[in-house]
């Protein structure tokens, strides 16, 4: 008999892919180290801070470094260390919030480009966000 994975299971598998071979990867290029950016910032959706889930940050288009992702508290706050500098691409993950995805699961219009700045700060506001032309 052979099993059928339903949508949810085939998501975590990708997701679980994926992590290992972001993991798998080294974050510098031999000789060359990179400023190691924190980014800190506030997640808010319908004039409300969002209380749960995380910010996953992707260097796009020549931005350094591999995915790093922070958790948002019961405060809308989130903190992720260890970015490279360069443009980003951003993406809000709230488990069982099929509402907060816009975008297509692999593809977020957010973008920022960090400076060698050593903290800097983004707040996101997720209404403001979907409605920006793609």
């Amino acid at each position: 008999m052979i099993a059928r994975l339903d949508q949810p299971c085939l998501r975590l598998i990708g997701v679980l892919v994926t992590t290992a071979l972001v993991t798998g990867c080294s974050e510098e290029r031999s000789g060359e180290t990179l400023a190691k950016i924190t980014v800190q910032g506030q997640v808010i959706r319908e004039g409300k801070p969002l209380t749960s889930g995380w910010v996953e940050m992707v260097p796009v288009d020549g931005g350094k470094g591999v995915m790093r992702s922070g958790p948002i508290d019961n405060t809308g706050h989130y903190l992720a260390t260890g970015l490279g500098p360069g443009l980003h691409g951003i993406r809000v993950i709230v488990p069982r919030d099929k509402t907060l995805f816009p975008f297509d699961q692999f593809f977020s219009p957010i973008r920022r480009t960090f400076t060698t700045d050593s903290v800097q700060t983004f707040d996101l506001n997720l209404s403001e966000e979907s409605t920006k032309p793609k």
